[in-house]
């Protein structure tokens, strides 16, 4: 399952939770998070959906003051901007879990995942290139951490590039597989050309 998915309530996401639904169940994937900029709004998708055998793990990207972070399994908002070690106190609070996001690509603030003890590390993101990944993966090595993986796609062609394995049915059992290091990843990186346009157009403010 891919645990790193912008809906269109991101607001540089571009799909509704209905579509990524299809787009993933197509991709043969058995399940994906949600993990929108500081938003849970596709939460109330959520309740819309049709029953289906694809899993559906609520989460969101909160952007604490020290870098990004998952919380996968969460229902209630976490408030932006506070410092890493609170954000995952608040995330653990709910029985989520705490992810390092691409802690060591570009776009992310230098020293993250010095800054609170974190239940796993995303250690593939299909938008973070060269060393980034491999540093990511390594640092979890060093430290005990289990990890995840995610494509971190914001539109159709992006979602599904990055996964995560794990052997559990249901939200609850995915969590605790991951708390225990219980998966395997695997993925390929979005085209760095694609990447460096989406951010061309982003810095022009051009959607297309």
């Amino acid at each position: 399952m891919d645990l790193h998915v912008h809906t269109s309530h991101s607001y540089d996401g571009r799909c509704s939770l209905r579509l990524l639904c299809r787009v993933l169940r197509r991709k043969g994937l058995d399940g994906f998070a949600f993990t929108d900029h500081d938003s849970l709004g596709a939460l109330r998708e959520l309740r819309l959906l049709p029953p289906s055998n694809l899993l559906v793990i609520p989460g969101i990207e909160v952007t604490s003051r020290h870098g990004h972070i998952l919380g996968l399994g969460v229902r209630e908002p976490v408030p932006a901007g506070l410092g890493a070690e609170e954000t995952v106190e608040l995330i653990r609070e709910q029985g989520g879990v705490a992810v390092a996001a691409h802690p060591f690509w570009l776009s992310g603030k230098p020293g993250l995942v010095h800054h609170a003890r974190f239940d796993a590390i995303e250690a593939f993101n299909s938008r973070s290139y060269f060393l980034s990944n491999p540093l990511a993966l390594r640092y979890a090595r060093r430290k005990g951490l289990p990890i995840t993986a995610g494509s971190d796609g914001h539109e159709e062609r992006e979602v599904g590039l990055a996964y995560t394995e794990v052997e559990a049915e249901r939200v609850e059992g995915v969590l605790e597989a991951i708390r225990k290091g219980e998966t395997s990843i695997g993925g390929e990186n979005l085209p760095l050309l694609s990447y460096l346009a989406k951010i061309l157009k982003k810095g022009l403010g051009l959607r297309w």
